[in-house]
């Protein structure tokens, strides 16, 4: 074994010769935070999706809030990011930020903090960066972040989310 002396990005840019700026986005930027809800109806088919924010190709995102009463059979959701319906509505990332997550095993009666990569490293990486289709550079497009209702149930309790997000 070793004693390690690990960096971050941000540290690391830092320590070089000659320093090497890092992006706002990761070091000193303004945060942005939106809140909004959604309400799924009892109707609602598998694979139902709703769409609770819209954030420009460069945004990265530093956390998500989630609040709901027990949503009835609701036992699969994931939250990842969508094209916009004007770039066709696809989805790009379904599990982005979460997967598999339970929206019948209990309330969250406070705002619960739900942000969980995947992958680690994912969470320096800005929207177009997670784009499984590996973009070699900013798009300049929006994306809708988006639950998915794996398992959409019959519950009808609001869903409401707050997102924090830097640029």
């Amino acid at each position: 074994m070793a004693v390690a002396n690990t960096k971050s990005t941000i540290i690391t840019n830092s320590d070089a010769t000659p320093p090497v700026p890092t992006g706002s986005y990761l070091n000193g930027g303004l945060v942005y935070e939106q809140t909004a809800y959604c309400t799924p109806a009892a109707a609602d088919d598998n694979a139902s999706v709703y769409r609770f924010f819209r954030l420009p190709s460069n945004a990265k995102v530093s956390q998500i809030l989630v609040k709901h009463a027990v949503v009835t059979g609701m036992l699969d959701t994931d939250l990842g990011f969508y094209q916009t319906a004007a770039n066709g509505g696809a989805v790009v990332d379904i599990n982005a930020f979460w997967d598999a997550i339970d929206m019948d095993a209990a309330a969250r009666n406070v705002f619960t903090d739900v942000t969980a990569f995947p992958t680690a490293g994912n969470m320096e990486k800005r929207l177009w960066e997670l784009d499984p289709a590996v973009l070699t550079e900013d798009p300049h497009v929006q994306y809708d972040i988006c639950l998915t209702a794996v398992t959409a149930g019959s519950g009808t309790a609001p869903i409401a989310m707050l997102i924090r997000y830097t640029i």
